[in-house]
């Protein structure tokens, strides 16, 4: 398996322990990934495992952690790239909420199930797509900020 959702991942000591003293510090897990992948630890899916989130978001709150998520994710992307490269990444960003929204729409008309659900939901989708490109925008500019410290 090339990759692993974050959001579901379990890392053992022994694993952290070999990916270096950087990637100790709070990162997000696409840069623990690439680092296990340069030492060549495998990843493993058991698709009898199954997560389960039962913490309810209000708009606004939501709307605030997808921007901090995406800004926190962002400045640690893009800390040592040059200026011209922080400024094509976000210039790019306008297109992250129509590319998201197709990603998520093919995968739910593919499945074939939750489809009006995802319809119904479409407007507020798009809104927290909208924050989270906004965030990776000004993430990519001016860092991270304190939006680490504010992700729950």
């Amino acid at each position: 398996m090339d990759e692993i959702a974050g959001n579901c991942a379990i890392y053992s000591r022994q694993v952290l322990d070999r990916v270096g003293p950087e990637l100790r510090e709070e990162v997000w897990e696409p840069f623990l990934h690439a680092r296990m992948k340069e030492l060549q630890i495998p990843f493993y899916c058991d698709p009898a495992l199954t997560v389960a989130h039962k913490k309810e978001f209000g708009f606004w709150y939501f709307l605030s952690q997808r921007y901090h998520y995406s800004r926190s994710f962002a400045g640690m992307r893009m800390r040592t790239a040059p200026f011209w490269k922080r400024m094509a990444y976000a210039g790019g960003c306008v297109l992250l909420p129509a590319i998201l929204f197709g990603r998520m729409t093919k995968t739910v008309f593919e499945k074939g199930r939750h489809r009006l659900k995802f319809l119904f939901a479409a407007p507020v989708i798009a809104v927290f797509l909208i924050s989270w490109a906004w965030g990776e925008a000004v993430g990519a500019l001016f860092g991270t900020g304190d939006s680490l410290a504010r992700v729950e």
